[in-house]
């Protein structure tokens, strides 16, 4: 009897022991162990704890470092501080008595990035590495009023990104900034501290849009007249009452849906109004929806029963066809065989995808047109398999061959082969997982 029981007991002990998960992390491709999975928990931007011990990138840290690391106040976007130093990406300033920090200040493009103005010993330095020219500055009074543009006791200035240009015969009693781009006085209008002609002053203003992971900044202006971008009048349209926020580049007034569309091939940028009812929601990339349609710039688009996004926004089936939104050349119809028509792999950008049907592979390049799917035959096997898993948008599982794959979300998109993991139970952001 206690024979019997001794064997139960181990082989209970074995079964358990195989069973038990571990949490793993991927560097550089190779997978690191670090122990056994125990009250995990994704703290982000890199760090994990587990079973009381923390880690950053799967590297083990003391929970003094954690917390000293963690608890660094975010200023805005890239830019943190705690009490002894600021953090500008990967750079480290300490803090001195008497040092001024002018914080937020955006180039008013599209392609929008912040910088930041440190003052310290009397030296002005673009992100705490780049010396600024202060000619004529008083550094001691000098101040941000908003965006790029300053002030000190001798006047009012647009900072350029290598000095400050001081703007003449500007009224500083009603001078205020209005957008990281626009300003204005009771005289004049300003774009990037240069004085915008031939506006209507008392009925100009800025459209904001909201933008993800941004600040709700578009270089956009307008007047009784018509819409300027960058100090240009780009359209005669009169906007109707109050502008109305919207997601993306598009924006509304009393009336309409327009859109704000930069034509990267001629370098032209144009307002237009769209052709979809006030109360569609925006989708992305141009495009609108309700209940009963999709609009795009070019076309209006009933839904059928079978009506379904395959991609990012992009790509869609509707009546048993597929179709791609082009955002220079309109909604077309794609030509696939829809019954094995399958969305094998898109990229967080929505620049590369991957499709199968029944007569072969075919991959989009990011061409922005409908002839940028080409047939290929340079497809990684783990996306091959039609019932291959894809765990989050890292982790694939190819049912075939039992094997797991990890892809870098980079500009690479280099793909490993965990070859040591028998099974995975969970994932995490940042190269973590479960499993054995």
């Amino acid at each position: 009897m206690k024979k019997l029981f001794l064997l139960l007991f181990l082989l209970t002990t074995l079964v358990m022991a195989e069973t038990k998960q571990s949490l793993f992390y991927i560097n550089n491709g190779k997978v690191v162990k670090l122990g056994l999975a125990n009250n995990t928990k994704d703290l982000g931007n890199g760090y994990f704890q587990n079973g009381g011990k923390y880690y950053k990138n799967g590297v083990e840290i003391s929970s003094n470092v954690y917390n000293k690391e963690t608890s660094k106040k975010r200023l805005e976007h890239n830019l943190f501080e705690d009490d002894k130093y600021y953090y500008i990406d990967d750079k480290k300033i300490e803090k001195r008595a008497g040092m001024k920090l002018f914080s937020g200040m955006s180039e008013g493009r599209i392609d929008e990035y912040y910088s930041f103005l440190l003052l310290n010993d009397n030296e002005l330095s673009l992100n705490g590495e780049i010396q600024v020219k202060v000619d004529n500055i008083d550094l001691k009074s000098l101040n941000q009023i908003g965006g790029r543009y300053f002030n000190d006791q001798n006047g009012i200035y647009y900072f350029n990104n290598s000095d400050f240009e001081k703007l003449d015969n500007v009224d500083n009693k009603s001078f205020e900034v209005i957008s990281e781009t626009y300003a204005k006085d009771n005289k004049n209008v300003y774009e990037n501290g240069k004085i915008l002609k031939n506006v209507d002053l008392k009925s100009f203003g800025v459209i904001k849009v909201n933008r993800e992971m941004e600040p709700p900044v578009l270089p956009l202006g307008y007047d009784k007249d018509g819409i300027y971008f960058l100090g240009t009048k780009i359209s005669k349209i009169k906007l109707t009452g109050k502008v109305e926020k919207s997601d993306g580049m598009d924006f509304r007034d009393s009336k309409n849906n327009y859109i704000f569309v930069v034509n990267l091939k001629k370098g032209k940028a144009e307002i237009r109004v769209m052709n979809a009812p006030r109360d569609s929601s925006y989708v992305g990339g141009l495009i609108h929806e309700d209940n009963k349609y999709v609009y795009t710039l070019e076309s209006k688009i009933m839904k059928s029963k079978d009506f379904k996004w395959l991609t990012n926004n992009d790509m869609y089936i509707n009546n048993g066809k597929v179709h791609f939104i082009s955002a220079f050349f309109g909604d077309e119809e794609m030509v696939f065989d829809t019954d094995t028509f399958k969305v094998l792999y898109e990229s967080k950008d929505s620049l590369t995808k991957i499709m199968r049907d029944k007569n072969g592979f075919y991959k989009y390049d990011g061409d922005y047109s409908p002839i940028a799917f080409k047939k290929t035959a340079e497809i990684p096997e783990y996306l091959i398999m039609d019932k291959g898993e894809n765990k989050n948008n890292n982790f694939y599982f190819n049912p075939i061959n039992g094997k797991y794959y990890y892809i870098l979300l980079d500009s690479t998109e280099k793909m490993y082969e965990l070859s040591t993991i028998k099974e995975i139970s969970e994932t995490f952001d940042g190269g973590y997982f479960i499993g054995r």
